[in-house]
């Protein structure tokens, strides 16, 4: 019995231990949280009296959506027009026979040219074929590629 009080005692002291370490950290997390609570509060504020009421929220929140859109429409805006244009051009390419609706042969002719292209790109030894080194070796490349942004 007189075990458990030392043994409780002992995780008291370590857990104490291990917070003395954590402390800085967390204090350093929990300021960044209360800075950015704050700030966020100022911008609500509009009329800067403390309070926010129902109208200047709904002023903030309309302004970010209205961010939030602009940011959005300029991101189709460099990726070459119209939100959807990508996925209708991509479309239009894949209906070969273009009657507006892609069949299974459509579909399997468009994954078949990935696949080749695939091929062609990882196939370090030509035999028409990929090892798992090559697939290994060309999507490791190509993944390294997507992170310098190319």
């Amino acid at each position: 019995m007189t075990r458990t009080p030392s043994l409780t005692l002992s995780v008291a002291v370590l857990l104490a231990g291990f917070g003395a370490f954590a402390t800085p950290a967390l204090a350093q997390s929990q300021d960044a949280e209360t800075n950015q609570k704050v700030d966020m509060f100022e911008r609500f504020d509009a009329n800067g009296d403390g309070a926010i009421t129902r109208e200047e929220m709904e002023q903030a929140q309309a302004a970010a959506k209205e961010k939030r859109d602009t940011r959005r429409s300029k991101k189709h805006e460099r990726k070459g027009g119209e939100r959807g244009a990508g996925a209708k051009a991509a479309f239009e390419q894949a209906d070969s026979d273009g009657d507006g609706a892609l069949s299974r042969s459509e579909l399997l002719a468009r994954n078949e040219a990935r696949v080749d292209k695939m091929i062609e790109r990882f196939d370090a030894d030509e035999d028409g074929a990929l090892s798992p080194e090559e697939m290994r070796e060309g999507v490791g490349k190509r993944h390294r590629g997507h992170q310098r942004g190319n």
